[in-house]
Order: structure tokens, then C-alpha cells, then sequence
């Protein structure tokens, strides 16, 4: 975790809202925990950020799998659901030519990523961010 900054990486198949999931909320806080190491949760207004990289065909919506990992997240990274007021989700298919920029991640999480995207022995990854939301700029365009 940097400047109020909380991102994780996991090598999980996302569940989704409308499957059995309490295993993977529960694996998602446990490697929240680990991650956030005794550091105070994150407060005020939050943005998630979720992306679920798969190397095969995928069977979850893209909107689906921010509730799983938001239930994860909660009381270990931040105290409500409520302090979420922005959330983006995204689904991508490794097995297709994509573009991944990269700036804004720390050198540790930067050479995770690059890890795991290179193992092409791993179906799923997941990005999670969440970090202060800027309330002062709303985009209404994807990008």
C-alpha cells in the first residue's frame, strides 16, 4: 500500500454475485490481510478499480465481480461499502492482443503484474485498486 493507495493480486477465479461464494470473499480478506499488514483502512470517499485477467473463456460478467471482492475488502482495507463511491469493473481475454498501461503502479506491484501475466499457466489473475476518489472530476466517456 503506497500514498493511500491499497492494491491486491490474486491468482483466483473471480465468483460472482449469483454463485456460492463465501469461500471467495473469505480468500479474498485473507489476502487483504496480508497485504495490508496491521496498516490503517483506507477512509472517506474510495474508488475500486477491478480487473479479472482469464486465459480462458469466461463465464462471469464483468459487473458481477466487484460485489465479491468489495465484501472481501471490507473491514480489512476500508470499514463500509458505503465509503466505495466509484467502482469500475473489467473482464479482459489474455488469449488477445491488449495494451496494459502500467504507470501508476509501485515497482513491487509492477513486477507482480508482469509476473503473473507472463505465466501462462495461470488462468485468472485479478487486479484490485482502491484509492481516494476525486469527487471533483466525473468522466462520461470509457477512457
Amino acid at each position: 500500500m503506497a500514498n493511500g493507495t491499497f492494491i491486491l493480486l490474486t491468482d483466483q477465479k473471480p465468483r460472482s454475485v449469483n454463485k456460492s461464494s463465501e469461500r471467495y470473499v473469505e480468500y479474498v480478506a485473507k489476502a487483504a490481510s496480508a497485504r495490508m499488514q496491521g496498516k490503517p483502512k483506507l477512509t472517506g470517499a474510495l474508488a475500486a478499480h477491478i480487473v479479472w485477467f482469464h486465459r480462458t473463456q469466461a463465464d462471469t460478467d464483468a459487473d458481477n465481480i466487484a460485489k465479491r471482492h468489495l465484501d472481501g475488502l471490507r473491514q480489512v482495507v476500508f470499514a463500509d461499502d458505503s465509503s466505495i463511491v466509484r467502482c469500475t469493473s473489467e473482464r479482459v481475454d489474455l488469449r488477445r492482443s491488449i495494451d496494459v498501461d502500467v504507470t501508476t503502479l509501485g515497482i513491487e506491484e509492477l513486477q507482480q503484474l508482469l509476473e503473473m501475466l507472463g505465466d501462462t499457466t495461470r488462468e485468472n489473475i485479478v487486479f484490485v485498486r482502491i484509492e481516494a476518489s476525486s469527487d471533483a472530476a466525473i468522466k462520461l466517456s470509457p477512457r
